[in-house]
């Protein structure tokens, strides 16, 4: 095997992944790339681990409270969550849960159920790499997105348009792809969704509830939650759109040739996912090679680079403190800050988030056990040895190998100093 695959392999847990752990590059690379490619995009037809749910033995709150039981089931779902991301078979599977999740942001602080959270989590972990059309449609009537943006209170005696706006500006078709009566239309198809009583982790559709009447949306006659979403995702803007989502978190461009490319792969693919996912990844290991320009940075978030950085070197911190840093970086796990979710790139790079991000680091280096082969390379000064170990095979640029000697020199516990400068990097700040 060839540096360049040992790279490429690093780069695709990178950008779809959550790092890798010790060893686990070495066994990658004996696989070759295409090999590694199709584990990664179709996890279950390669022999990847059984899925699991991260969540599994947790119990929830039926009814929303105010006071420790929600923070306490908050925190346990976040907690639960960062932990399967950090240690997860089926790394792009996970991946895609979070991208969902943050394209179809939902808060628990409005929703105030994280057992509403989870079963939304749930959904994007089961349908995330298929249907679009059929992950739309779930969304649509799923319990928490009911409670974001306040679909349960849709009626036909009182008409609410706010998921009916967020779904084409941001969900499905981007902004300038509708008019305020597409808004309008789409509210009154999908009126009468409510949570089912007793039950708060499924809906119900209440006809009594529903504006039956039909109605004109995008050109088309809808009337209820399968038409509004079999005409959004036979827009031309549809595919476009998602396609864009997917080019700008994978390969942190905007390149329209490669959009309108990766949409006509998605269009002729029935909107399979699986599909545009996988276009997506062969355009990125196709600029590999190419010039910097052709291989932009993508900035990674505080809670995927946490996942990444607890993957390769088995330290961890407290639910309690993980949530505590991950609030002074900007991003709490099932809280995104509106229904635009996260700002992403330049925004994690702030003073707060960088300062939150070190010590983070720190907490995590001195959690490394002295076994763990990352502090055996950070003690040791093999630097070449240390980035291969945290997914960085082409090495640390010059300022984190000076940064890695001053800490070294600093004492204290053989190779915790250099550990955390190294996780703190601009080299791992970036995928």
């Amino acid at each position: 095997m060839t540096t360049s695959d040992r790279s490429a392999i690093a780069w695709l847990h990178r950008r779809v992944g959550f790092g890798l752990a010790p060893g686990e590059l070495d066994r990658l690379e004996e696989l070759g790339v295409d090999a590694v490619v199709d584990r990664l995009v179709d996890p279950d037809r390669h022999g990847a681990a059984p899925r699991r749910d991260p969540w599994q033995g947790l119990r929830f709150s039926q009814v929303p409270t105010q006071g420790t039981n929600y923070r306490a089931e908050s925190v346990a779902a976040i907690g639960a969550w960062m932990d399967h991301l950090s240690s997860t078979g089926r790394p792009t599977e996970s991946w895609l849960t979070w991208f969902w999740h943050n394209h179809f942001p939902t808060a628990v602080a409005k929703v105030r159920l994280a057992g509403l959270m989870v079963t939304q989590l749930r959904l994007f972990q089961r349908a995330g790499s298929g249907s679009f059309a059929a992950l739309l449609r779930g969304v649509t009537v799923d319990p928490a997105m009911l409670v974001w943006l306040d679909g349960r209170e849709n009626t036909k005696a009182t008409p609410n348009e706010n998921y009916g706006r967020e779904v084409m500006e941001l969900f499905a078709l981007g902004v300038g792809h509708y008019t305020e009566a597409d808004v309008k239309a789409c509210a009154a198809a999908l009126s009468g969704w409510k949570l089912a009583p007793g039950a708060t982790t499924a809906s119900r559709f209440v006809p009594a509830q529903h504006d039956a009447r039909p109605q004109r949306l995008l050109g088309r006659t809808v009337t209820d939650v399968d038409s509004v979403v079999a005409t959004l995702v036979a827009q031309p803007a549809c595919p476009v759109h998602i396609a864009g989502a997917f080019q700008d978190a994978i390969l942190g461009t905007a390149d329209a040739g490669l959009t309108a490319d990766l949409a006509r792969r998605f269009r002729a693919s029935n909107l399979s996912v699986r599909t545009l996912l996988r276009a997506t990844i062969e355009a990125g290991l196709a600029r590999l090679d190419g010039p910097p320009s052709a291989r932009p940075d993508v900035v990674v978030a505080p809670a995927p680079w946490l996942a990444a950085a607890r993957r390769a070197t088995g330290g961890t911190v407290s639910r309690q403190d993980g949530a505590r840093h991950l609030l002074a970086a900007g991003q709490i796990p099932m809280n995104p800050p509106n229904v635009g979710g996260w700002p992403g790139g330049p925004a994690w790079l702030s003073t707060s988030t960088t300062v939150a991000r070190a010590n983070l680091a720190a907490a995590i280096a001195a959690t490394t056990k002295d076994s763990s082969p990352v502090l055996r390379a950070a003690a040791s000064g093999d630097d070449a040895r240390l980035a291969d170990l945290l997914c960085r095979p082409e090495g640390f640029g010059r300022a984190t190998r000076n940064a890695l000697a001053d800490a070294r020199r600093a004492g204290g516990r053989p190779g915790v100093a250099a550990l955390a400068v190294a996780l703190a990097s601009p080299d791992l700040t970036v995928a």
